[in-house]
């Protein structure tokens, strides 16, 4: 076999790894753009139980909140229950006070009339002072049980109004999870979708390499065609029939 013969020889191995190169190379992006896909399918199961994890961890953070609440709403109305109670307690010792006042002004002026003593001068100013410190003990009381009555409306007003507004805060933090939620999944749903855009394009770029690589074996191929090949090889090869020799 001449030296052309074996160049031609060269180039069909040439072709050959090249087209052993460009298939691998297929190969390779195809099964990159399945990892890809794989990997994006990954990803969205993952960010799909994160998602779900902080929802059910935001809802059941503002159901604890909105039973807090509630209960500290009930708190607030058994404080001004006894707000009322320790109001009309204070009202009934008062009147206590006064009819305790009233016997004793009333056994003091018997004592006086017994003993034959006017209510003038000194028996006046005693039954004057009875009355007047049995009023100020009633007045005490009263006062003191209306202070101590408003002082727990007041607290009972504050704790209802804290207690509404976490309630309602709770209920808000609930929808704002299930709306997280909503907006987690959707983002999942657009993630995925992106990493199966890169791996189709990965794959568009396999397919593109096949595309330019089954070019190049047609471009090689015909470079075989219309080559002045040399006898012996054409004669192995089948290409012509040898030639006669000459008489």
């Amino acid at each position: 076999m001449s030296w052309d013969a074996a160049g031609y020889v060269i180039q069909g191995v040439a072709i050959a790894a090249q087209v052993a190169a460009t298939g691998l190379e297929v190969y390779s992006a195809i099964d990159s753009a399945q990892t890809q896909q794989r990997i994006a399918d990954y990803n969205r199961k993952i960010s799909e139980q994160n998602a779900s994890i902080q929802r059910n961890a935001a809802i059941a953070q503002a159901q604890a909140a909105q039973y807090n609440a509630k209960v500290q709403e009930q708190t607030a109305n058994l404080r001004q229950q006894a707000a009322e109670n320790q109001n009309k307690q204070a009202t009934e010792q008062a009147a206590r006070i006064r009819q305790q006042r009233d016997r004793l002004l009333g056994l003091q002026r018997s004592q006086y009339a017994a003993a034959g003593v006017t209510a003038q001068g000194s028996p006046l100013a005693v039954l004057a002072d009875t009355y007047n410190q049995g009023e100020l003990a009633a007045t005490e009381e009263r006062w003191r049980g209306y202070e101590t009555a408003r002082q727990q409306n007041y607290q009972a007003d504050f704790e209802r109004e804290t207690a509404r507004y976490d309630l309602q805060n709770a209920m808000w933090e609930e929808k704002t999870a299930g709306a997280g939620y909503r907006i987690a999944m959707r983002q999942a749903q657009i993630q995925q979708a992106a990493g199966y855009a890169q791996a189709r394009a990965t794959r568009m770029e396999g397919y593109a390499a096949a595309l330019s690589g089954m070019g190049s074996f047609a471009n090689s191929g015909s470079s075989f065609q219309g080559k002045n090949i040399p006898g012996e090889f054409q004669y192995y090869t089948g290409t012509v029939p040898k030639a006669k020799p000459v008489s």
